[in-house]
């Protein structure tokens, strides 16, 4: 231990080897931390604030990363990965987190996995306390998976495949048509993604109509080492949602990858929950350092929170309930005109996520 050092991320010049790392440390129920493509989908994605990753902090022993401290979105959502054997650097990197990570109106929040118990302990000790949590689905490939594609729908052959198309059908199916505007022919965004190193555009499943229409697309994130099929995104147009395309693309992922060796199989989708058997246990661990705001205004103010929509609902969405569930960052209820605001307009939309969101635990604390 006496060798391991500590110094901040540059993306430019560390991705691949934090990447590896994450390959290496890869545990199914994420005892270790996320999974690489997890990490990669969020860097390559136009929904994430990437001007403070230079506040990433990794550890290494000889040159070898053993530790690594990251936010996703929102930018005080933080994550934990850890190389085993190298527990005890738990305390020292619960401690960077809590000094140097970035705050929402002096919010922060840990996102740890049910099996990360060295990084529980450590939160714990720092004062964090656990406030809600929920499952999260696995598909054993073991299993099998064979849902058929529905008559008037067809799979679009990976070379044929047009990224604006893509990224409309995006736009449309995380329901941002109806949210914030029409869509606006704007695909840099699709190109730029479909160029990260580890994307693969030919494993990815779009399904469209007899027009012609894109109306389902699910992102695939192979990553052989780890026989790990990751996919992310995964959406349908609204008006074609309930016709089963999103069980047909993910049966499509299944007929491709299983061949190839992939065992488990994820996403954050949870209204194709149906068939999903294995879960993994996700907690929030929040820290209240200053009660000067409501938390509402503090989980809207998050930039891209637009970005995410139900039914797609992830482990981004649930900050909101975190904060309205904790009665420690509830006391300012009163004091802010904004929040009641904030409320009236956003309460439909957080009831139907509310709705459709599955929680561990939700434990309520009102000291």
């Amino acid at each position: 231990m006496a060798k391991i050092i500590s110094r901040n991320f540059r993306v430019l010049c560390d991705f691949m080897d934090v990447y590896q790392f994450m390959i290496d440390i890869y545990e199914k129920d994420w005892r270790n931390g996320v999974p690489a493509p997890f990490l990669e989908y969020a860097l390559s994605s136009d929904w994430m604030d990437k001007p403070l990753v230079h506040r990433w902090k990794l550890w290494e022993d000889n040159g070898r990363i053993v530790g690594f401290v990251f936010y996703e979105n929102p930018v005080n959502d933080v994550y934990f990965s850890l190389r085993p054997g190298y527990e005890k650097l738990a305390d020292e990197m619960v401690a960077y987190a809590v000094s140097s990570m970035p705050r929402v109106n002096g919010y922060l929040r840990f996102v740890i996995f049910g099996e990360q118990n060295a990084v529980k302990e450590a939160a714990t000790k720092a004062g964090f306390q656990q406030s809600s949590g929920y499952i999260e689905n696995v598909f054993d490939f073991e299993q099998s998976l064979n849902y058929s594609l529905p008559n008037g729908f067809h799979f679009v052959e990976s070379k044929r495949l047009s990224v604006e198309k893509i990224a409309e059908c995006c736009w449309k199916g995380f329901d941002h048509e109806k949210d914030e505007s029409f869509w606006n022919g704007d695909a840099e965004h699709g190109y730029y993604m479909l160029m990260a190193p580890h994307m693969h555009p030919e494993d990815s499943i779009v399904i469209a109509n007899d027009e012609g229409e894109y109306v389902c697309y699910a992102g695939m994130w192979w990553t052989p080492e780890n026989h790990l099929a990751y996919m992310e995104p995964l959406c349908t147009i609204p008006k074609y949602r309930k016709k089963g395309l999103a069980a047909a693309a993910l049966s499509e992922h299944y007929r491709r990858l299983k061949p190839l060796g992939a065992t488990p199989f994820w996403t954050t989708a949870e209204y194709i929950n149906g068939f999903f058997d294995t879960v993994r246990n996700v907690l929030f661990f929040i820290c209240c350092i200053s009660v000067s705001t409501t938390p509402l205004t503090i989980a809207l103010s998050t930039s891209r929170f637009q970005r995410i929509r139900c039914p797609s609902v992830s482990a981004r969405f649930q900050v909101i309930f975190s904060y309205l569930f904790s009665g420690k960052v509830y006391k300012p209820f009163s004091s802010s005109i904004s929040f009641l605001l904030n409320y009236i307009f956003y309460l439909p939309q957080l009831l139907h996520c509310l709705t459709s969101l599955h929680f561990d635990s939700i434990q309520l604390h009102a000291k």
